[in-house]
């Protein structure tokens, strides 16, 4: 698996085009792969049912529990969405069921799809809410609009938590001494 992963990225153009070409196209491999897998964890985790802090979700009523009471199942449950099915679990190696991913990460993802099915049914019995979508595209833009969203709302006051600029400068400096 890995020789014939390395020998298709780097092998096959450093022997037909020379090193700069397989040194250029290596990175722009890695570029590309690591939006990919950015943007795969980044639209299963910034959805407004994942996240928590707003008291009208379910997500934070249930990340609002005390953590003796808190479910570590039910947590990962509320914190990750899914997208894309077998389909988008075949192209993202099982990272699209974040849900699944989370609950059983030592199980193949091969697996997911049909595990999927019955962690769905489980929560809705359970009324538990079970994010999911049919494909990228009916997630992304939820994804952006959240974003968006997120990035015009007001500042958290220092009482509730926020912070100011000094004290974002005051962290900085203070990491900064230690190394």
């Amino acid at each position: 698996g890995k020789i014939v992963h390395y020998t298709l990225i780097y092998g096959i153009p450093f022997y037909f085009h020379g090193w700069k070409t397989a040194l250029a196209a290596g990175m722009a491999y890695v570029a590309t792969q690591s939006i990919v897998l950015a943007t795969t964890f980044a639209v299963s985790h910034n959805v407004p049912e994942t996240k928590g802090g707003t008291p009208q979700t379910f997500t934070g009523y249930r990340l609002a529990e005390n953590r003796d009471v808190r479910d570590w199942g039910i947590q990962q449950l509320v914190t990750s969405a899914n997208w894309g099915g077998v389909f988008g679990c075949f192209m993202t190696g099982g990272l699209n069921l974040q849900i699944e991913h989370h609950l059983f990460p030592a199980i193949s993802f091969m697996h997911y799809p049909a595990i999927a099915k019955i962690v769905e049914d489980e929560a809705n019995k359970r009324g538990v809410e079970y994010a999911s979508y049919p494909t990228l595209r009916t997630i992304l833009p939820r994804y952006v609009k959240f974003m968006r969203d997120v990035g015009r709302a007001d500042d958290v006051p220092v009482s509730q938590g926020g912070v100011t600029e000094e004290m974002i400068e005051e962290r900085k400096q203070g990491i900064l001494s230690t190394l």
